[in-house]
């Protein structure tokens, strides 16, 4: 959630959103009225373990097929065998296996795109580890294959991707530490 005060702080603009976040592990939080929410439970958002397929990959968590299994950047990572850096070089050479892997990563992330906005009807924040190396052309393969088949489809206005990369968490953290400072009865 702390990465989710980033763009909530960098974008004052946004309502409604998902954030989610494609870092090593992949996080989210939900955006409502401009304001993370945490819900009862402080479980909102927490989009990671919504299980995309019953008999998928096993989950950190102990469930099979959560999100994390498919989108984070550690279980696309995983099935390439290689480095981020490789693995994108890879890719932009158009190497067939290295291609096809990144596209089965953004069907996947475009499924639980679509599933979430269901529910949230609003901006969709991509962040984190993997955002510096989508390119036009992924951003329009996602949009693509959110639509494919979709009786609700999105416009490309919609995504939004964030700017600092691997840093959001740690510039969430902070940004929001220094909010609960400011509202606190210390700054009174």
């Amino acid at each position: 959630m702390a990465a989710a005060f980033y763009e909530v702080w960098n974008r004052p603009d946004i309502d409604n959103a998902i954030f989610i976040l494609l870092n090593r592990n992949l996080g989210g939080a939900l955006i409502l009225h401009g304001e993370v929410e945490n819900g009862l439970f402080a479980k909102a958002g927490l989009i990671e373990h919504l299980c995309m397929d019953a008999n998928g990959p096993l989950c950190y968590c102990g469930a099979k097929g959560c999100l994390e299994t498919f989108c984070s950047s550690d279980a696309l990572l995983n099935r390439a065998g290689e480095n981020i850096v490789k693995f994108f070089t890879q890719v932009r050479k158009g190497q067939e296996r290295e291609l096809t892997l990144w596209h089965e990563y953004l069907k996947h992330l475009a499924l639980a795109v679509r599933n979430i906005n269901m529910l949230i009807d609003g901006k969709i924040i991509l962040s984190g580890y993997l955002v510096p190396f989508f390119t036009i052309d992924d951003i329009k393969f996602l949009i693509d294959s959110i639509n494919e088949n979709s009786s609700f489809p999105i416009k490309e206005d919609l995504i939004i991707l964030g700017n600092a990369g691997d840093y959001t968490p740690a510039l969430g953290a902070a940004i929001n530490a220094v909010d609960v400072m400011l509202k606190s009865k210390l700054c009174a």
